[in-house]
């Protein structure tokens, strides 16, 4: 059976193909900015993608937290928190 995964982009770029069931963890340093992270869930059947605009702040590590909605099966429209804190 084939599991899903979720790729990560980040401004267009293809970043990770992590699990989805068991939830994940990813980092990846990034200029300080605006970025595009782009969340697809890669199913046999389907794809579902969600697109987050997420500020990247100098000298600071950013922490994103995003849900999955099993109602709209799909990521929701917005991170449940985003946090930034001094490295």
């Amino acid at each position: 059976m084939n599991e899903p995964n979720v790729r990560v982009d980040v401004d267009g770029h293809p970043m990770a193909q992590l699990p989805f069931r068991a939830g994940f963890d990813w980092w990846t340093p990034l200029a300080p900015g605006w970025h595009r992270v782009t969340l697809t869930l890669v199913t046999p059947l389907l794809n579902r993608a969600q697109t987050y605009t997420i500020e990247v702040r100098l000298s600071q590590s950013t922490e994103v937290v995003v849900d999955y909605s099993r109602m709209w099966g799909n990521f929701t429209g917005s991170p449940k928190s985003v946090g930034f804190r001094m490295v």
